[in-house]
């Protein structure tokens, strides 16, 4: 067999967004598709009146950064301070199917809304109690 040739076929990033759009994240959770140069495809919730909002641009968290530079193909980091000053545990994960770097954020409020609950039906169990 002999090389015959390439083949491209382009795909909108209509496309990338509207996958995106469709995860449920909560209130405060976020996802970032990157290509391999870290350049943003697609971003959900958008920021529309930030630079980092913007298709193309590089700018990643320092966290993020060092894992990018350490090679890894999955890790989780903890933004404090991340986009909206929203406090968010971060995975992050090299896609293999494609050279694409993916980020999903989920903010702390919403991941441990659950437990907040529990903690608040025991306190007022052991105020009842004590009273």
């Amino acid at each position: 067999m002999a090389f015959a040739g390439v083949v491209i076929a382009p795909i909108g990033i209509e496309y990338f967004s509207q996958l995106i759009y469709g995860l449920d994240l909560g209130s405060g959770g976020t996802v970032a598709l990157r290509d391999a140069d870290q350049r943003l495809i697609a971003r959900n919730p958008p920021l529309p009146d930030s630079p980092a909002g913007e298709i193309g641009n590089r700018i990643v968290s320092k966290e993020f950064q060092k894992l990018i530079d350490a090679g890894v193909e999955t890790g989780n980091f903890h933004n404090a301070d991340g986009a909206g000053g929203i406090d968010r545990v971060v995975s992050m994960r090299r896609l293999h199917a494609a050279p694409f770097l993916l980020a999903v954020g989920l903010a702390s409020q919403d991941y441990l809304r659950g437990w907040y609950g529990e903690i608040a039906a025991a306190a007022a169990l052991v105020f009842c109690f004590a009273i």
